[in-house]
């Protein structure tokens, strides 16, 4: 089997490069693509590839996420409807 040749499309990154962007492992990334999570990517042959930026994007995504969910917090037990 012949070694893969080093990516040189400008503009996108290996996956190797994502997990390093994002500070996790390449199986946490691989992990969270099957979970249709994680930044946006594509395929392209065999190749799995993150465009520039892709994982900012995602992070900002997040952050969104957090701060709607962070708002007042309810005290006591839920209502029960009748």
């Amino acid at each position: 089997m012949k070694p893969m040749r080093a990516l040189t499309i400008e503009g996108w990154h290996s996956e190797a490069k994502a997990a390093e962007l994002l500070g996790i492992s390449l199986e946490t990334l691989r992990r969270m693509r099957r979970l249709k999570s994680g930044p946006k990517w594509v395929r392209h042959g065999r190749r799995v590839l993150y465009r520039d930026g892709s994982e900012h994007e995602y992070l900002l995504g997040l952050q969104a996420k957090a701060e709607a969910a962070s708002g007042p917090r309810r005290h006591g037990m839920p209502r029960l409807s009748a």
